[in-house]
């Protein structure tokens, strides 16, 4: 290294701060962060000599200040936790950073590319029959093949984003041009979901957590209009938690294969009977950070913060060590209806209101379009189906006029 140069990381990251536990602390000489300028006003608190502003958060743009940086400075490894920027960050390491231990393009993809992910892990996890298909001709050769209600997906998009249903050939028949290729699985009929979401280092599991969704996502569209994040069941069987931690070491075997510190969040089917993988990514599960910290006390984006920057590192998980929940905490979000919002019940301070009077609204076209959204906690289960009630009545109070 050239005297007087430093080695740093690089944080490449589109959204605000506080929604992956990002604080000042962490952001300084050695540890700087590129970010759009439209997000300026989340970051006064920090060293702004380590934050650099880009107009957009375009590639060409970040890049032109990581070629900037790179006159005096060794990047180590860049850090993309954004979903969408997952495999520009694992091109970035690639390309760009010094330290191999940084996430790679190949691992980011496995995280990222549905059908990439699935073809590694066949024959490895239980998993829904999968095919790639262009065109409507392959969609009816697989439905052909399968005679089952199937779900066509984009190989890389969030949140149940531009997924269809296809139980008939007036589906397929319905469908447009596919621009691009895409995944297309049977359905698996379910009425729980669980997730398991921690830290890994490589292919060790240093921190592990089960929660579960109320219902279905896609379900949560077509009947209850809202979708409810929460811990495990305080009583889940032994038998499904050893299964869920079992499957998801198997999934970090297959993908990591250096010393990758990275948060992962992954989403199984539960059909009563079989533990079956849905999919994985390499960043935090949206709002389980939060209930992580209300149930078990354990800031799980400090303890990621720690490991990836300073390199302090925990030892890896048992299952017997895996604790359980003594309580239940868990997010209601409220979908968005149709029409001009006209009133907004009175409400508790813990609630978020997301809308505003005198505005017209479309239907929520995933889950992180809503109304208000709560973090609560109880300690029971009697307890949170009567708390959920209360909620669901609240919802009804949101008055849209079309």
């Amino acid at each position: 290294m050239k005297k007087g140069w430093i080695n740093i990381k690089v944080i490449i990251y589109a959204y605000p701060p506080i929604s992956i536990g990002l604080s000042p602390k962490f952001v300084g000489n050695e540890c700087v962060i590129i970010v759009p300028m439209e997000m300026k006003s989340f970051y006064k608190e920090y060293n702004q000599k380590s934050i650099y502003y880009i107009d957009k958060f375009e590639y060409h743009l970040i890049i032109s200040v990581i070629q900037d940086l790179m006159k005096n400075s060794v990047i180590e490894q860049f850090i993309v936790l954004s979903e969408p920027d997952v495999e520009f960050g694992g091109f970035l390491n690639d390309y760009f950073g010094a330290n191999e231990t940084g996430q790679g393009l190949a691992n980011a993809t496995l995280y990222r590319n549905k059908y990439i992910m699935r073809s590694v892990l066949n024959g490895k996890v239980k998993q829904p029959k999968f095919s790639i298909v262009d065109s409507k001709e392959s969609i009816y050769r697989f439905f052909q093949e399968e005679c089952k209600k199937l779900i066509l997906k984009p190989l890389s998009k969030d949140s149940a984003e531009g997924i269809e249903y296809i139980s008939c050939g007036t589906d397929i028949n319905q469908i447009g041009t596919l621009a691009y290729p895409y995944i297309l699985e049977e359905s698996i009929e379910h009425e729980l979901m669980f997730t398991t979401d921690g830290i890994c280092v490589g292919d060790e599991i240093v921190a592990f957590f089960i929660h579960q969704y109320e219902e279905p996502i896609m379900k949560t569209f077509e009947r209850s209009r809202r979708h409810i994040t929460r811990t495990c069941f305080l009583d889940l069987e032994e038998h499904l938690r050893e299964e869920l931690f079992k499957c998801t070491q198997t999934v970090i075997n297959t993908f990591n294969k250096s010393r990758e510190i990275l948060p992962f969040h992954m989403e199984w089917f539960y059909d009563g009977e079989n533990i079956i993988f849905c999919e994985a990514a390499s960043r935090f599960g949206g709002k389980i950070g939060t209930l992580i910290q209300s149930t078990y006390q354990f800031d799980i984006f400090e303890a990621y913060w720690h490991m990836v920057l300073e390199g302090v590192i925990t030892e890896p998980v048992k299952f017997d060590s895996i604790s359980r929940p003594n309580k239940v905490s868990f997010n209601y979000s409220a979908y968005l209806r149709e029409g001009e919002l006209l009133e907004i019940p009175k409400l508790e301070r813990s609630i978020r209101v997301k809308v505003e009077p005198g505005t017209v609204y479309t239907t929520s076209s995933n889950i992180q379009q809503n109304s208000f959204e709560v973090y609560q906690s109880v300690s029971s289960e009697l307890m949170y189906k009567e708390k959920v009630n209360e909620l669901d009545q609240l919802n009804q109070k949101f008055i849209f006029k079309k």
